[in-house]
């Protein structure tokens, strides 16, 4: 069946399961791609114009904040009072802090400011890039933010000394800020400075800086769109077939039953529940963010699911003579 089929079949109900127990796991993920990239396209059509409309409201503040970038070889500042911290920010976009040393750096509104995802934060010498992630204290153990740092406005050397992409804690987060800001005011011998994914800083380029931060934003929710969809969906497929394939092979001997068909299952089962997820995120409704939608709708449809399988799998029962009754006293009943 073509990928279009197969979706509304699934959302039609979970007549198709059985069937699709026998299929191959490659095309399940054939599909799931497609799925995601269809979710991703949705997201950003859906937060296209929100997007824009806060990198000019982030423009406006910048310029009354900071007026114009000022970029040479030895800093990059800005026009407006460069020996004194100031910050530019869209409510619930992202937040741009500067400071005219690394020995400077507050992170008290940072931290205090909770609904903000991203922000960057600037010295003479560098410009930092943090993003808010929920980490796991362990494989089974609870959620914990922490900050992902990556560079932003840099000069080459300063990836030498890059922590890469381990997250830090809040308290961990001023003093790894400093250190790196430190480190970058240090760097001799760079002729100039790059601003990601490593485009050299020069003043054509500064022309379409809030154009590029535009197209970065909208890359950013493209991507976190799609790797959202594959790796939930992956990740729950994975747990549908550790918990389920020895039980269904147990069920019914007799009939082959592979553990990728067990993971195609699995990955099917949560096509709905993407569906119904990504308009958390596209769409910014209220309650539940794309995590929290696709569990429960993954859980909700599951059983359903799990109850078709568990049917067409159980073995014909034997009758006798007499219509409705068994020969056999050790029949499975669900």
């Amino acid at each position: 069946m073509g990928f279009i089929k197969t979706l509304l079949s699934i959302c039609g109900g979970t007549a198709l399961f059985p069937k699709l127990l026998e299929g191959s796991m490659f095309r399940a993920l054939w599909h799931l791609l497609l799925l995601a990239f269809c979710v991703a396209v949705f997201t950003l059509s859906m937060r296209a114009i929100p997007v824009r409309n806060s990198v000019q409201s982030l423009q406006e503040s910048f310029s009354l904040s900071f007026g114009s970038l000022r970029v040479s070889d030895e800093a990059i500042l800005p026009e407006k009072k460069q020996d004194e911290p100031g910050s530019a920010c869209t409510p619930g976009f992202i937040r741009i802090d500067y400071f005219p040393s690394p020995e400077a750096i507050d992170t008290k509104e940072i931290l205090n400011d909770t609904e903000l995802p991203r922000g960057i934060v600037w010295t003479p010498s560098l410009a930092l890039l943090w993003t808010r992630a929920l980490v796991p204290e362990s494989w089974f153990g609870p959620m914990e933010e922490k900050y992902v740092l990556m560079p932003f406005a840099y000069r080459d050397k300063i990836l030498s000394s890059w922590p890469g992409s381990n997250p830090v804690s809040p308290s961990e987060l001023q003093e790894k800020l400093k250190a790196l800001g430190t480190a970058a005011e240090n760097i001799k011998g760079d002729s100039f400075f790059r601003i990601y994914p490593g485009l050299p800083m020069l003043e054509p380029l500064l022309l379409h800086l809030w154009d590029m931060l535009l197209v970065f934003m909208l890359s950013s929710e493209f991507l976190m769109a799609f790797f959202g969809v594959f790796s939930f969906s992956v990740f729950y497929a994975s747990f549908t077939a550790l918990i389920c394939y020895n039980s269904w092979r147990e069920l019914n001997p007799n009939k082959k039953l592979s553990l990728g068909g067990v993971f195609a299952v699995g990955l099917y089962t949560g096509f709905p529940a993407v569906i119904i997820a990504s308009c958390f995120p596209a769409l910014d409704l209220p309650f539940l963010d794309y995590r929290w939608a696709f569990t429960l709708c993954f859980l909700a449809y599951f059983f359903p699911v799990f109850n078709r399988i568990q049917k067409s799998l159980q073995p014909p029962k034997k009758t006798s003579g007499r219509r409705g009754s068994s020969d056999n006293d050790d029949d499975i009943f669900f």
